[in-house]
């Protein structure tokens, strides 16, 4: 898996996928975010590889929109307001990550709607293709005999940014009272309803642990590739 924070990146990976089984990311933060958008001193938009300026942003958004980019994922990389050194500002010694898992879905809706991207596509690079990645193969669609793994939302109102209804463990984020559309009303797996808007997150475990060996997925996606050329 290859991240790419710049349109650069994602240039490249276009001849390097015809003949490697390559899976292209980003993350929302480069998408919403660009380097004019840092105030000196922010260290809560501290993140590796670092955020570009709004030109390759866009350019970047074009890509995605093109289908160049196999996934979104969030990256999420909480921290302490001491270990982001936000007291000082210290770029050089703060932790290098993004708090955003909670916000991945509006974020990207948010960052990638106005490129033309559309809700089919918007589901295939948060859940179609991660689940193809990681070769599970009862999830990531709607569909007779797949796992109900269900999000109830709202696209066209707005998520509650606040810091008071940040559910991570350290609640810094970037993202904290931005204007971010698209608002998650209840969430299922396997058809059991672990969150609603009203109840928050429910007691108990919600899920199990998938182990996959990686070297079957890729050796899965290279017979796939040799396949296609």
């Amino acid at each position: 898996m290859w991240q790419v924070p710049s349109f650069l990146s994602c240039f490249c990976t276009k001849a390097v996928k015809r003949r490697l089984p390559l899976t292209v990311e980003t993350c929302p933060h480069y998408l919403l975010f660009s380097a004019e958008d840092v105030a000196d001193g922010d260290t809560r938009y501290k993140c590796a590889p670092p955020l570009r300026d709004a030109t390759n942003k866009q350019k970047l958004l074009a890509a995605v929109a093109a289908g160049d980019l196999d996934i979104i994922s969030s990256d999420h990389s909480p921290a302490s307001p001491d270990m982001k050194e936000l007291g000082n500002g210290d770029f050089l010694k703060a932790w290098g990550g993004i708090s955003g898992l909670q916000y991945l879905l509006a974020a990207t809706w948010t960052a990638v709607k106005g490129a033309g991207v559309d809700l089919l596509q918007l589901s295939h690079i948060l859940s179609t293709n991660p689940a193809h990645l990681a070769g599970l193969e009862n999830k990531g669609l709607i569909a007779a005999g797949m796992d109900a793994d269900l999000v109830v939302w709202d696209p066209e109102t707005l998520a509650d940014t606040s810091q008071q209804h940040n559910r991570h463990r350290h609640k810094l984020s970037p993202y904290n009272d931005m204007y971010l559309q698209g608002n998650v009303l209840a969430t299922f797996v396997k058809g059991h309803k672990v969150f609603s808007e009203d109840e928050g997150v429910f007691d108990g475990h919600c899920g199990e642990v998938i182990r996959r060996k990686w070297l079957d997925v890729i050796r899965l996606k290279a017979n796939k590739q040799d396949d296609v050329l």
